[in-house]
């Protein structure tokens, strides 16, 4: 019976990594609907349609939860969840600072500063507890590095 319940218990690391593909859910629909593809095109510079969008959102949702089910399954692998929490950090720094720098509106900022910004910090405390700093340092430069890749994929015509 108590191994059971020691099974079944969490650290609380794999209920905020499950909220990821949850939040990225919203985070999406709020870009879409705000118009993040036109928004995007107009200040970033390059051309983003719809089908782009889609297409790149849609590939990262799917392996956000694919990489959330092996982190929160295979407890070497929370690293994983350290990139994760490092891009959509990055990412809500993004939308913020777009914001800030045009006087407008990023579609995508509100998902960010409400849901994304707390998450990703949450996670990275938590994670920092059980996890070396090198390891800790290394997620956050992976992730960062793969949301400028995303960026530039974004930007590709």
């Amino acid at each position: 019976m108590a191994a059971k319940k020691a099974r079944g218990k969490t650290d609380g690391v794999e209920r905020l990594g499950w909220l990821l593909p949850v939040t990225f859910a919203a985070h999406i629909g709020e870009e879409y609907l705000g118009g993040f593809p036109g928004w995007f095109s107009r200040v970033v510079g390059g051309r983003l349609t719809t089908e782009r969008f889609f297409e790149l959102a849609g590939l990262g949702w799917v392996a956000m939860a694919v990489a959330v089910a092996i982190a929160v399954t295979v407890r070497p692998a929370r690293i994983v969840l350290v990139v994760l929490a490092s891009m959509i950090l990055t990412n809500a720094a993004l939308h913020v600072g777009a914001s800030l720098v045009t006087g407008g509106y990023s579609p995508g900022t509100v998902t960010a500063g409400l849901l994304w910004i707390p998450l990703g910090v949450a996670l990275l405390l938590k994670l920092e507890r059980e996890l070396p700093h090198a390891v800790l340092a290394a997620g956050i430069g992976i992730g960062v590095a793969i949301h400028a890749m995303i960026v530039l994929a974004a930007l590709r015509r």
